[in-house]
């Protein structure tokens, strides 16, 4: 009798063991659940980056947007805000609907300028001063038109719009040299007052660029924000400049 009793209760202890661990199991699948359907505002681009692209100019341009997702989706480090990444750029391509993690971003100083020349492009570099560098108002990002000033003879000097739409990659500040005149000359040293505008341009134009800061005088224009536009150049000469 004895022994049926024990039996009875230790099965009655062992049901409600079961019992409460079961029921503790379904309460923490519940929970795991709710907590991966929590939502969490992240960063997300609402467009495809290019690399390079700093976060103030994706912030400035709508290019990204706070977007609640179930926690369960989101990334490893992706962001929860843009807070202190203004100074950072992106060091691979974002497509649309792609969450922003902290991986992708690097100081600029860290990440290079390779990060911000296009794809089909290189980087190179022009001196120019107050007068043919636009007042010293150039910024990176800006687009300009470059002129081009040869003189094969002294009766044939000629000055065509060399190149059209041209990208300014990064303007530093340092001035370095001699003092020296207001064009850019053949074999000129970059002097006191002259600053190094680095541009983008494809291959054939980078020939084109060398050679008439070489061989010519070169002028920067600055473009109008939002101007894309091409216009047929007619090139001037001492002929046609006073007609």
């Amino acid at each position: 009798m004895k022994s049926r009793l024990m039996i009875v209760m230790v099965s009655i202890v062992f049901a409600a063991v079961a019992t409460a661990g079961a029921a503790y199991y379904i309460a923490s699948l519940r929970s795991s659940v709710t907590e991966g359907q929590r939502l969490i505002e992240v960063a997300v681009a609402k467009k495809s980056i290019e690399t390079g692209a700093s976060m103030s100019e994706m912030l400035a341009s709508g290019s990204v947007a706070m977007q609640k997702i179930p926690k369960q989706y989101v990334a490893e480090g992706a962001l929860t805000s843009t807070d202190g990444y203004s100074d950072k750029v992106l060091s691979s391509d974002l497509v649309k609907g792609e969450q922003l993690t902290r991986a992708k971003f690097k100081k600029e100083t860290e990440a290079g300028l390779a990060y911000k020349i296009p794809e089909g492009h290189i980087a190179v570099s022009i001196a120019v001063d107050e007068i043919t560098g636009v007042g010293g108002k150039l910024q990176s990002g800006n687009r300009v038109d470059v002129l081009a000033t040869f003189s094969p003879s002294s009766d044939k000097d000629m000055t065509k719009i060399m190149l059209q739409n041209v990208e300014i990659l990064a303007t530093p500040d340092a001035t370095t040299g001699d003092k020296g005149g207001g064009f850019i000359k053949g074999g000129q040293q970059t002097s006191t007052g002259k600053r190094t505008v680095t541009l983008s341009v494809s291959s054939v134009n980078a020939e084109k660029l060398v050679f008439a800061a070489e061989k010519g005088h070169i002028w920067l224009g600055l473009r109008r924000s939002g101007d894309d536009k091409s216009d047929k150049s007619v090139m001037q000469t001492l002929e046609t400049v006073f007609k």
